[in-house]
């Protein structure tokens, strides 16, 4: 009885101290703010150690005042330091997955609840914060060395937070835009395949039971075709397209154009000249694609498809799939194909441009013919007011 006494008594302790830091964190002053935050993570530091379990509403009520003093932030730069003071704290217990996943998890859970009532002009800074707390939970990955259990307990709260169907829309759209691109700057080109792949799943997941074709659609964008884009493959075939665009569509198809490689003196110039963005988070401005396995993307696909009984969830997944195996067989599956349209966009583009010097050239025989106009109008004033002067005198 004694002991749960004392308990009891911890408990509310500890949440006072939690309702304590959330007031200091939602302050108006910005050195109190600050001051919280740092407070915050070494309250977070030294309850870990003191061996007091952390729970969902006492994390709930921690994200609450991290909310409101990013809420109170303004300014670009002061709002890119708080979002970067805020994200570190996934780090504030060392090597404690658990701590990770239920910090991440009430982050997500938070932003969902209030972003709805987040105003156009705060929605930029909550999405930064947003890009930044991602991205630090995958620097934890990084220094676990992308260990298996750590990559699939945070697949799995990503799974049950912003893709699992309830957040609001914006937001998963915003998550799934910036996934891919934060997990290239953090795995800077030595990304493991298999945990490319288990990073790949919770979004396969999310295309099997996904009913807005809107959300599916955008998920196949800015993840599967990203991946397929950000590819040496992807990044060849580009490159080709936009030089056959830029030189004015020459011949008949992009295939005809050639790459130059660089000497090694000018590639040797570019890395020097290559710098690392410091409010990006001093990342590196140019992202190493992310290796894959097409095959392996296109079996996950498969099997999810398996399990999946919505006839346009299956069909989106179908599509993927295909997409990924003519991948894996040497064939670019976004290239373009139809050349009927493409033709018609040439012709489309050139006309254009001869609309755009007609348009030019008329409108400067019109300015031609003002100037003239004004130049024959101050003349006859001119005679006006002599023709007065002399009748006057």
């Amino acid at each position: 009885m004694n002991s749960k006494k004392v308990d009891r008594k911890k408990r509310v302790v500890l949440v006072t101290q939690e309702i304590s830091l959330a007031k200091i964190l939602a302050s108006n002053e910005r050195g109190v703010r600050e001051r919280g935050v740092r407070k915050l993570r070494k309250w977070l530091s030294a309850r870990s150690r003191a061996g007091f379990p952390f729970k969902e509403d006492d994390m709930m009520r921690v994200w609450k005042g991290l909310f409101y003093s990013m809420w109170m932030a303004d300014k670009p730069l002061v709002q890119e330091q708080v979002a970067e003071n805020v994200s570190q704290l996934v780090h504030a217990v060392d090597d404690d997955v658990k701590f990770v996943s239920l910090f991440v998890s009430c982050f997500m859970r938070t932003m969902s609840r209030e972003w709805h009532g987040i105003d156009h002009y705060r929605l930029d800074k909550f999405s930064m914060l947003v890009r930044r707390v991602v991205r630090q939970s995958l620097v934890f990955c990084l220094r676990a060395q992308w260990a298996s259990h750590v990559v699939q307990q945070l697949g799995d709260v990503f799974s049950s937070t912003v893709l699992c169907g309830w957040p609001a829309r914006s937001l998963s759209m915003h998550f799934c835009e910036l996934f891919l691109v934060e997990l290239g700057k953090v795995g800077a080109g030595r990304l493991p395949t298999h945990t490319t792949h288990a990073f790949l799943q919770p979004f396969v997941a999310y295309l099997a039971r996904e009913k807005d074709a809107l959300l599916r659609s955008h998920v196949v964008e800015h993840v599967f075709h990203h991946l397929v884009r950000q590819s040496e493959f992807g990044q060849d075939y580009q490159a080709r397209f936009d030089a056959w665009k830029s030189a004015g569509f020459p011949g008949t198809s992009w295939e005809q154009m050639e790459l130059v490689e660089l000497s090694g003196e000018e590639d040797e110039e570019e890395r020097q000249d290559a710098v690392c963005d410091p409010r990006a988070g001093s990342v590196h401005v140019e992202l190493k694609p992310l290796l894959f396995e097409p095959a392996v993307v296109a079996d996950q696909l498969l099997q999810q498809r398996a399990a999946t009984f919505d006839v346009h969830n299956r069909k989106t997944l179908k599509d993927l799939a295909d997409d990924f195996t003519k991948m894996s067989k040497g064939k670019y599956p976004l290239k373009l194909t139809n050349f009927g349209k493409m033709n018609k966009y040439i012709r489309e583009v050139r006309n254009a441009s001869r609309c755009k010097r007609h348009t030019l050239k008329v409108t400067k025989k019109l300015l031609q013919f003002e100037t003239r106009l004004m130049q024959q109008k101050g003349g006859v004033r001119k005679k006006s007011k002599q023709r007065k002067v002399k009748n006057g005198g």
